[in-house]
């Protein structure tokens, strides 16, 4: 069962997966029907199975399946998350106006560091891990893990007042809402690099810079420049 309260059945065999909803309504999540292993990467009620006989669902509700006769795991994202990037995933931001990308000051490893836009090159504590957190109305909530320090991305002081500092600390669980981030894609899914922007959980406002220098990362309402609140995601 996931969050929202769906139940998934093994459907042995039919060499389907079923869903029942909250609300009763029955339907086919995975598999066409008949035996087989063909369909990966195209959708997952098209893909053959043969004979799914357990289920698993991750905390960003992405579903395994145990597809007994062809002795793999297959697994099947939700279509919101399309154009996102999977769980554990490194990358760099780079603003989109200032090229300079998101660092933790003097490569601190301390809690509470500001986190400031810096060079344009990668360097290590320009580095960030995103890990999936949970999800929110079928959109997945990302905490943003610094490489270097292991210490993620969180809104300091006053969680909802604009221009509040971006710091870096220590994990708190699953429930610090201040920790969690949704990613808004902004640009094309061909585009590359992809262009999103970053808004808090708890707060709902977007991380921006002030200025296009070397400065903290604070977090704003959508105003102003729109570049400002944009930024790259660069793999690395």
């Amino acid at each position: 069962m996931d969050s929202a309260g769906t139940l998934y059945i093994a459907d042995f065999g039919n060499n389907r997966v079923r869903q029942v909803t909250s609300d009763g309504k029955i339907s086919t999540v995975a598999g066409a029907g008949t035996g087989g292993s063909d369909g990966d990467d195209g959708p997952a009620a098209s893909a053959q199975l043969n004979k799914p006989i357990g289920l698993a669902v991750d905390r960003a509700n992405t579903l395994y399946i145990a597809d007994h006769a062809n002795h793999r795991v297959r697994k099947v994202g939700l279509a919101k998350r399309a154009g996102l990037p999977a769980s554990g995933t490194v990358v760099s931001w780079a603003n989109v106006r200032s090229r300079l990308r998101m660092a933790v000051q003097r490569e601190s490893t301390k809690d509470g560091a500001e986190i400031h836009q810096t060079l344009a090159t990668p360097r290590g504590h320009q580095r960030w891990r995103l890990v999936v957190a949970g999800q929110v109305d079928g959109e997945n909530l990302y905490t943003i893990e610094n490489l270097r320090s292991g210490k993620v991305l969180e809104i300091v002081g006053a969680h909802e007042t604009a221009g509040a500092v971006v710091a870096q600390r220590a994990y708190e669980g699953d429930d610090a809402h201040h920790q969690q981030w949704r990613l808004i894609p902004v640009s094309s899914a061909t585009d590359t690099p992809q262009v999103y922007e970053i808004a808090n959980r708890n707060s709902g406002l977007l991380l921006r810079v002030d200025t296009n220098a070397r400065t903290a990362i604070q977090q704003h309402r959508a105003e102003g420049d729109h570049r400002d609140r944009q930024w790259h995601l660069l793999p690395v």
